[in-house]
């Protein structure tokens, strides 16, 4: 865990990684679900955690190449770090596999459809 002294460098961090925190939280949400699996209690929180994961990555691929704080930049880049390890994390869940897959694509509108397709 990166610990600063710079109020930019820290405000970062603190944001970045409550978003990491509610990506994980979505996660167990699907985790916990039982059968039947829907679009409200499993793609809903994907996507969720995709703009917890996102908004993260933009943001820190960005300062980290271009503010002028080196402390500001090594904390974007120890959340981008952060985010590779949820990304992998993410990748191995086999709950959340089977949840994806288990969706009945019948009621799914087209562009829901290819979140599993």
């Amino acid at each position: 865990m990166t610990t600063t002294t710079s109020p930019a460098a820290s405000a970062l961090l603190e944001r970045n990684r409550a978003r990491l925190a509610r990506a994980e939280a979505h996660l167990a949400g699907i985790r916990a679900t039982a059968r039947p699996f829907t679009e409200s209690n499993v793609l809903r929180p994907y996507n969720e955690i995709g703009i917890e994961v996102a908004s993260a990555g933009s943001e820190c691929g960005l300062i980290a190449e271009v503010h002028p704080d080196a402390d500001v930049r090594a904390a974007a880049e120890t959340i981008i770090q952060e985010l590779s390890a949820l990304g992998t994390r993410f990748g191995q869940d086999r709950l959340l596999y089977e949840a994806l897959g288990g969706l009945d694509l019948t009621p799914l509108a087209p562009v829901a459809r290819r979140v599993v397709d």
